[in-house]
C-alpha cells in the first residue's frame, strides 16, 4: 500500500536535488544521496508518518534555501548598467535601463557609481532633470552638495548652486526620500511637491506645484 507513495517521495526528492544542483553546483550537494538513503530508512521505521512529515518540511526548506542562494548568486553576477553621454543643446546621461538625466544650461554632473540595480550621480552645479526607469529593486541616488535624493522610480528636477549653497527639488511623478542639512534623514516627497533650502539658513521651504504646467519653476 505504501510502495507507490514511497516511490513518489523518492522521485520528488531526486527532482529537488537536481534543481538545487543546477542552481548551486555539485559541491553544494555532496551529501544528497546519503540524505536520500536516510529518508528511505526513516520511511521504513515504525514512526514513518511523523518522520515523513518532517522530511517534507526539510525539503521545503532546502528548496527555499536553494532559490534564495541562486537568486543571490545571480544578483552578484549581474553586470552593471551601461551608460553614455549624449551631447546636444542639453547634454544628458543615458543608462541602459532607460534612466536619463538631462543637464541643460551648462549643468555638470558626475557618475560616481553604477551597478546592476542603479547608480549614484553627483550634481556638481546647475539643474538636472532625471527620469528614473521603473524596475524591480532599482536603487538610485542623486547627490547635490551635502544633500542626497534616494529614488527607485520617479521623474524629478534637482537644482544645486555651488556658490549660494542653495538646494531645490521638484518631484514630477513617483516618490523620493531626501536627506541633508536641516532636512535630516529620509524626508519623503511625492509628486507635485517642491522643497527648497540653503545650507546657511535654518529654514526649509516645502510647497506644492503642478507638474502638468510643464517646466519646473525657474526653467
Amino acid at each position: 500500500m505504501t510502495s507507490g507513495a514511497d516511490d513518489r517521495g523518492d522521485d520528488d526528492l531526486r527532482r529537488l536535488i537536481r534543481l538545487t544542483r543546477d542552481a548551486l553546483g555539485d559541491d553544494a550537494l555532496a551529501a544528497d544521496e546519503r540524505g536520500l538513503g536516510r529518508l528511505r530508512a526513516e520511511q521504513g521505521s515504525p514512526g514513518r508518518p511523523r518522520r515523513l512529515r518532517w522530511s517534507t518540511l526539510a525539503l521545503v526548506a532546502l528548496g527555499a534555501a536553494a532559490g534564495g542562494l541562486a537568486g543571490s548568486r545571480l544578483a552578484r553576477g549581474a553586470p552593471p548598467l551601461a551608460f553614455e553621454i549624449v551631447e546636444g543643446q542639453a547634454a544628458r546621461l543615458q543608462f541602459s535601463d532607460g534612466t536619463t538625466i538631462a543637464l541643460p544650461d551648462g549643468a555638470r554632473a558626475e557618475v560616481r557609481d553604477v551597478d546592476a540595480r542603479g547608480g549614484r550621480v553627483s550634481l556638481v552645479r546647475g539643474r538636472a532633470r532625471a527620469t528614473i526607469a521603473a524596475r524591480p529593486r532599482a536603487r538610485w541616488q542623486l547627490a547635490a552638495g551635502p544633500y542626497a535624493v534616494d529614488v527607485a522610480s520617479a521623474d524629478l528636477d534637482v537644482d544645486w548652486s555651488d556658490t549660494t549653497r542653495a538646494f531645490q527639488l521638484w518631484v514630477r511623478s513617483g516618490m523620493v526620500s531626501v536627506s541633508g542639512p536641516i532636512i535630516g534623514t529620509g524626508m519623503v516627497l511625492a509628486a507635485g511637491q517642491h522643497l527648497g533650502t540653503r545650507t546657511d539658513e535654518d529654514k526649509i521651504l516645502l510647497d506644492a506645484w503642478d507638474p502638468l504646467e510643464g517646466a519646473a519653476p525657474g526653467h
